[in-house]
């Protein structure tokens, strides 16, 4: 089993360099590194979504047209981009992930509450710093942060521009709903991703605020490990 893994606004491929020492053997992890970040810095930012999920489903085209199972994992914009490109290999008529794992988003048809790619530069600042997740060695480096700014910016203008469209069909997948106990997304924001899927949709609730995926790193794998051990196990059955 495959999982292809998304990060968060700002977030390269790093975020997820310890799982594939945490999971199961027979899953590999595969760390998607999107443009204007780590080993594609010096490529330009998504302008949109769309643009996004292109680049992405180019990257995993291979996957989908292997004879592997797969699954997909994102969090937070990471989610949103999961979501659009499950509805991409969906349209295209691929083999479908097994399981779809979207971690600290509310559903993707609700419109975000702020648009924090417009505030300046110290108010931006203040607040992609107020939900953790962003190494220390950044916060305290003035021009590390300014190298960094764009790129994150670029993110958030890219969750916050997005424009959701309704489909024809419900994604045919299992979802699973991961989110932290102390993260300001409202479970009501939560419980809405069951209406984008036409099979199961599950929630599963972690001790942390948005980015509980680094306080709780071994549990989220050891959870993701479970639930495509069982997906395995059902394949074979």
């Amino acid at each position: 089993m495959k999982l292809i893994c998304l990060p968060f606004a700002g977030g390269s491929s790093v975020v997820f360099s310890k799982w594939p020492k945490l999971v199961s053997a027979n899953i590999e992890i595969l760390n998607i590194e999107l443009a204007g970040r780590g080993r594609r810095f010096q490529e330009k930012c998504y302008e949109n979504v769309k643009e996004a999920v292109e680049d992405i489903y180019q990257i995993v085209k291979p996957v989908l047209t292997g004879d592997e199972p797969y699954s997909i994992f994102g969090h937070s914009m990471g989610s949103l981009l999961a979501f659009e490109l499950c509805h991409k290999i969906q349209e295209a008529n691929h083999r479908l992930p097994k399981a779809v794992f979207f971690s600290a988003k509310s559903a993707p048809h609700l419109s975000p509450k702020e648009k924090v790619h417009l505030f300046e530069k110290e108010r931006f600042i203040e607040r992609v710093f107020s939900l953790g997740g962003t190494p220390e060695q950044l916060i305290n480096n003035k021009e590390l942060l300014d190298l960094y700014l764009p790129s994150i910016r670029a993110d958030y203008k890219l969750v916050e521009t997005y424009k959701f469209q309704e489909r024809l069909s419900l994604l045919n997948i299992p979802f699973y709903v991961f989110y932290g106990d102390k993260d300001d997304i409202k479970m009501d924001e939560l419980q809405e991703w069951k209406i984008h899927t036409s099979q199961t949709c599950r929630w599963y609730e972690f001790i942390g605020g948005h980015f509980f995926i680094y306080s709780q790193e071994n549990r989220v794998v050891t959870l993701i490990d479970d639930i495509l051990s069982n997906h395995q196990l059902a394949l074979k059955s």
